[in-house]
């Protein structure tokens, strides 16, 4: 059974509250769906995949067990769709008309994003997926490859408009920056400025563009 909608208190058989310090329910507008995949993000970045349950991220979001199941069959799906969502929703992709600007603004968001929960939810989720083989195909299938997707739309527009050289390797440059941003925030544990979205889009453009090679 669920905690009431109104947030006032829980119906029979309901799950306690966290530990996480959240309130027991949520207003209705937020709605439950959203409410789970906050729940997701937020304790994948305080426990990782593999120490977060069902049952606690239910408990986060302040609704039952039984609603997360509704949605999601097991918890990997619903940790790659939260992931998933969050990202695409705090980092866009953007279409401003020339790649250089397109890079700059994603890896802007990038770069602010990962120092919020989805941030350590990407680095819990990563760290985990190297000794979980489901978990690592199932952020290889459901997470990489839809992210991809947009970005690789965004350095196709760049190619047809003479921006980029024909015959670049898209995918080297799809994980090129990501890959630095990682690292940075992963591996070294350093803290992140704005100012290297600039950095790392001039250095792929140096690369890639075709400006430097007329």
């Amino acid at each position: 059974m669920e905690l009431a909608a109104d947030g006032n208190g829980p119906s029979s058989g309901s799950l306690g509250s966290s530990s996480g310090g959240r309130p027991r329910g949520r207003p209705r507008s937020v709605g439950k769906h959203r409410a789970i995949l906050d729940a997701a993000v937020e304790l994948v970045g305080e426990r990782g995949v593999l120490g977060v349950t069902v049952e606690a991220i239910a408990a986060r979001a302040g609704v039952g067990k039984a609603s997360v199941y509704r949605r999601w069959a097991s918890k990997i799906p619903l940790v790659i769709e939260a992931v998933e969502e969050a990202a695409e929703r705090q980092v866009p992709v953007p279409d401003l008309g020339n790649l250089r600007d397109d890079l700059e603004a994603m890896f802007r968001s990038f770069v602010v994003a990962v120092q919020m929960p989805l941030g350590r939810a990407i680095a819990r989720l990563m760290l985990d997926a190297r000794v979980d083989a489901d978990l690592a195909r199932a952020v290889k299938q459901g997470l990489m490859l839809q992210r991809h997707g947009p970005v690789r739309l965004m350095i196709e527009r760049a190619i047809d408009r003479g921006e980029v050289r024909s015959g670049v390797d898209i995918d080297l440059v799809l994980d090129m920056g990501i890959a630095v941003v990682l690292h940075r925030l992963i591996v070294l544990g350093e803290g992140l400025d704005e100012r290297l979205a600039g950095e790392l889009s001039d250095l792929i453009m140096d690369g890639v563009g075709t400006r430097n090679r007329q």
